[in-house]
């Protein structure tokens, strides 16, 4: 029986945010004691407000305050949830509160000495501070408690890559990548990885192993748009710089100047034909 929740689910492993939001706000409203559709409308909120950050902050801002009550929905009927906890912790890191929720954070994992996510989460609050060396400990330790865990491995991956390991970046993202959670983000990481070396080839397969999974990825276009434009690829380019153009989300305004310069290129040259 595929009820709202496995609705959601769907919608949400395919990157249907929208589509997962109301799916699980329709499984809430059938069952408000329904705790995992309530923690997982939370972090599709937050997920879907990440999305829109850039473009209006504004409704972003509303996704993580209605994020925001349904974790604490979640906690008012399972105050021990570590999952929700560190989640909400972070959301408040984020929310011009960082020495209050590292402090948290901290606290979090030296309550459950055995748990991953609240280093985990630690560590990409530090991240997001750039502060990569003091993140790495905390990571090494996630992994080493949860090796299965794709998220884990991309932040570790994340860390090593500001602290100029790119050896050590690779193997994390490649160990991501054999988890299936994390494919989507770790082949986008590797491919950035690959432009970074000037590896333009391996940058161009991983980012077209990418759309084969999921052909309107953003990133993955603006990636081969790159790869594209160095090679002299410019027709190429302009198709991959488009599909960004018609992403919901795309930064609009420098695409299109983008185009621009493209166009004007393509008009210069001689026909090779």
């Amino acid at each position: 029986m595929r009820t709202a929740f496995n609705r959601g689910a769907y919608h949400y492993a395919a990157g249907e945010l929208v589509e997962a939001i109301a799916e699980y706000e329709a499984g809430v409203a059938v069952d408000p004691a329904d705790w995992r559709a309530r923690f997982n409308l939370a972090v599709a909120l937050e997920a879907r407000a990440d999305a829109v950050q850039d473009a209006d902050p504004a409704a972003a801002e509303r996704l993580r305050q209605r994020a925001t009550a349904a974790y604490q929905a979640v906690l008012a009927e399972r105050p021990d949830d570590l999952r929700a906890t560190v989640n909400l912790v972070a959301m408040q890191a984020r929310d011009g509160e960082p020495a209050a929720a590292a402090a948290q954070l901290v606290a979090l994992a030296d309550a459950h000495p055995a748990a991953a996510l609240p280093r985990a989460a630690l560590a990409a609050h530090l991240l997001r501070a750039g502060r990569a060396a003091e993140a790495l400990p905390w990571l090494e330790a996630a992994a080493a408690q949860a090796p299965g865990s794709a998220q884990v491995h991309l932040l570790l991956g994340d860390a090593r890559a500001q602290l100029g390991d790119a050896v050590g970046a690779r193997n994390a993202y490649t160990a991501a990548l054999r988890r299936g959670e994390g494919r989507h983000a770790a082949l986008l990481a590797l491919a950035h990885l690959d432009m970074d070396a000037g590896e333009l080839d391996e940058a161009r397969a991983h980012a077209e192993q990418l759309l084969l999974v999921d052909p309107d990825h953003a990133a993955a276009h603006a990636v081969l748009a790159d790869v594209l434009e160095a090679q002299g690829e410019l027709e190429g380019a302009v198709y991959h710089l488009w599909r960004v153009r018609d992403a919901a989300d795309g930064p609009a305004a420098e695409v299109v100047d983008r185009l621009r310069r493209l166009y004007r290129r393509l008009l210069d040259e001689p026909d090779p034909r």
